[in-house]
């Protein structure tokens, strides 16, 4: 099967959210950020706004789970797309029981299903990674 396709920056950073977000890890620490956002809240609410100190950290905690986190994400999702020539042109996958085959401008690459360490699929977009850290889109 010959899938042609082209990428775009919309494409990439919305794979590098699902990527970013989409792990139980990420889940559980943007709970324990709220729960400890909360409870520093209350600690504040409590302290009779006595000491404004705390509000600080939760509001520092707060931007940077909330804001910081995702524009980082964004900025570098859009860097890596504006210095990769070949994620901007045209992308041929031709996938067979065997192999997944990649042809981009200037860039060609071939792999067995058993290089294969991971398939994982967005409600776009399916990842074949090639270990841990690397995958194709």
């Amino acid at each position: 099967m010959k899938i042609e396709t082209a990428v775009t920056l919309k494409d990439i950073v919305q794979a590098m959210f699902y990527l970013r977000y989409s792990r139980a890890i990420m889940k559980i620490l943007i709970v324990l950020i709220i729960i400890l956002g909360l409870l520093i809240m209350i600690t504040y609410l409590s302290a009779g706004f006595s000491n404004s100190q705390i509000l600080i950290y939760y509001l520092i905690i707060i931007a940077f789970t909330f804001l910081l986190s995702p524009l980082i994400t964004y900025l570098y999702a859009k860097a890596g797309y504006k210095s990769n020539k070949a994620l901007q042109s045209a992308i041929t996958y031709e996938i067979t029981q065997s192999f997944i085959k990649l042809e981009a401008k200037d860039v060609q690459s071939s792999f067995t299903w058993e290089k294969v360490y991971q398939v994982r699929e967005s409600e776009k977009t399916f990842f074949t990674y090639q270990n841990k850290h690397v995958a194709n889109i």
